[in-house]
């Protein structure tokens, strides 16, 4: 049940329009300032205390109160609060996703209305001592309304001439008041601006700072691929010839100046422009919050993962690597899965389970993490607000076949792959009972079917030549194709009865057999059977191997079936 009673419906216009950025800001900011912004902030962000705050209701009022001694037309003019600022606590891990999951809400979790002393990307309530969870801060319309048993607490009273960025107040206004209207709002902003300061950004009380030009943002996301390029005059990606920058597509950007936050969604080639002009030309705070619709990546466990940049003024344009920011380098990579396999081509397999998936609970968090260990997928609980899915890097990792990028790039993105591929398993049968007891062998099934999507698909993103099925990348995590049975065994000595991680389904997909070049290997004489096809047989036999091999020979039309069946034998 969702806690938070919404008074007032909120709604957010996005637009993909490009527009040139204004020139005359772009050519005043400093060559320190446009390097600074492609570099993600890192570590602790350290915070000055309170500032003067130029949109509490009162310090407006004194603002309207000057405004009407110089502008005629303002004296018919009141205000009252609109907006309130407010910060949650939440006390477990369900209110924490409760209100950091909404879409309605645009939350931080630092205060508004400090000035930042020490960028960073994190920030530590040193009064709230160990405590799991911080304070969560967001500016609301004053009309709407929260549950009581979520802890919250009122900073202050606003007026937000322009709105948090969710409704236009400008726009609202014009139907009954019009253009002047807008006009005298957008000059009561500047005038609290001029009279109070603008300490938080830098901006002196000295009548001045205001008549700096308005601009707006934009940019480009992108992250280091050791395998990939991206070429700028095609948009086309180009594999086979090293690494470069790859645009991040389908990322949530978000623009934040005091209280009004603007968002927008990154195009296919890592652009974005959000269309709204910032007022005085004061510098923003700019971040990816990586979170979508269908899922989003934390910081391990509960903490929402966020790429940042603070006082920008012009584009922002992060290039994410592992050597200067290795775990915005993991969030950008599993971002890239993810985004591929819930709302790009997944070459006909199935998707996982969307938000409003019954039993789901909400969107699919993806817990990404430097560390030592192994990723691993939680069943289905609604109560679970935690990381379903806990995904961890280790980035200096050796592989065991000799691939020493194991963990690079392509190395996140099939492992993401492959732990989604557990939660599209079990929308069609497959339960933690059957998995964590094995029964008919159900863990080697699903470890299985979640090797070889991830083996299809990355494929698809990084082979050379993905059509020739013998031009194999192999991207389960020790390349078991190029292992032994025995070999198969001994990395799975926690595992009992036999090997739970086997490429068999890849196997009667392509027509390589292992063992033609070693001894030992599988005798993989399968091959032609489509990966959709084998999809819908695990459809039907979800939950057991031996099921799902005698479907298999009972149903198929391929020539080796008898081949298919004998391999799952030897693996057996």
């Amino acid at each position: 049940m969702r806690k938070i009673i919404f008074v007032a419906s909120l709604l957010l216009s996005l637009s993909c329009d490009k527009t040139d950025i204004n020139s005359e800001l772009i050519e005043n900011a400093t060559v320190e300032d446009k390097d600074k912004n492609t570099i993600p902030e890192e570590g602790e962000m350290i915070l000055s205390d309170k500032v003067v705050n130029p949109y509490e209701i009162k310090n407006m009022r004194v603002a309207l109160k000057s405004m009407k001694q110089k502008i005629a037309n303002a004296k018919d003019i009141e205000i009252e609060p609109n907006y309130k600022y407010i910060r949650f606590l939440p006390s477990n891990r369900e209110e924490y996703d409760l209100i950091n999951g909404n879409s309605n809400l645009d939350v931080f979790e630092y205060p508004l209305d400090r000035k930042i002393i020490k960028k960073g990307n994190k920030y530590i309530d040193k009064s709230l001592g160990n405590s799991e969870f911080g304070w969560i801060y967001s500016a609301v319309p004053i009309e709407m309304e929260f549950d009581s048993k979520i802890k919250m607490e009122v900073i202050d009273l606003l007026f937000l001439p322009d709105g948090n960025g969710r409704i236009d107040e400008y726009s609202r206004s014009l139907d009954s008041k019009g253009q002047s209207h807008k006009n005298l709002m957008k000059e009561l902003e500047k005038e609290s601006i001029n009279i109070h300061g603008d300490e938080k950004y830098g901006l002196a009380n000295d009548g001045k700072s205001a008549k700096i030009a308005d601009w707006y943002s934009s940019g480009r996301i992108r992250v280091w691929d050791e395998r990939l390029k991206f070429d700028d005059l095609t948009n086309n990606y180009i594999r086979g010839t090293g690494g470069g920058w790859l645009p991040v597509q389908g990322c949530q950007v978000r623009a934040n100046r005091w209280f009004t936050t603007k968002t927008q969604i990154t195009n296919y080639d890592g652009t974005f422009v959000i269309n709204y002009w910032w007022p005085s030309g004061s510098s923003v705070d700019m971040d990816i919050k990586w979170d979508r619709t269908d899922f989003d990546i934390r910081t391990g466990s509960y903490g929402q993962a966020i790429t940042s940049n603070q006082n920008i003024i012009g584009p922002w344009n992060p290039n994410i690597s592992e050597s200067v920011s290795p775990d915005h380098y993991i969030y950008a990579h599993v971002h890239r899965a993810a985004f591929q396999y819930y709302y790009d081509n997944t070459y006909g397999i199935q998707r996982p389970p969307s938000a409003n998936f019954p039993g789901l609970g909400g969107k699919i968090h993806l817990g990404a993490k430097q560390g030592s260990g192994t990723s691993h997928y939680f069943a289905f609980n609604a109560a679970w607000s935690a990381s379903e899915i806990k995904l961890i890097f280790n980035l200096t990792k050796t592989d065991p076949a000799g691939d020493d990028n194991i963990h690079d790039g392509r190395g996140i993105f099939a492992t993401t792959i492959h732990e989604l591929t557990h939660a599209s398993h079990w929308t069609m049968g497959m339960t933690y009972t059957d998995y964590a007891t094995n029964t008919g062998q159900a863990g080697r099934l699903a470890e299985s079917w979640a090797q070889a999507v991830s083996w299809h698909i990355t494929r698809e993103i990084y082979s050379t030549n993905p059509i020739a099925l013998t031009s194999n990348i192999l991207t389960d995590t020790e390349d078991r194709q190029l292992m032994s049975l025995s070999q198969m065994n001994q990395t799975a000595t926690a595992i009992n009865n036999g090997p739970w991680y086997t490429p068999i389904f890849i196997d009667l997909v392509d027509d390589y057999n292992q063992v033609v070049q070693q001894v030992g290997r599988p005798n993989d004489a399968a091959s032609g059977f489509f990966i959709s096809t084998l999809q819908s047989y695990l459809i039907q036999r979800p939950t057991n191997w031996y099921m799902y091999r005698d479907y298999l020979n009972a149903n198929s039309t391929n020539p080796t079936k008898a081949n298919a069946v004998q391999l799952f034998s030897e693996y057996d």
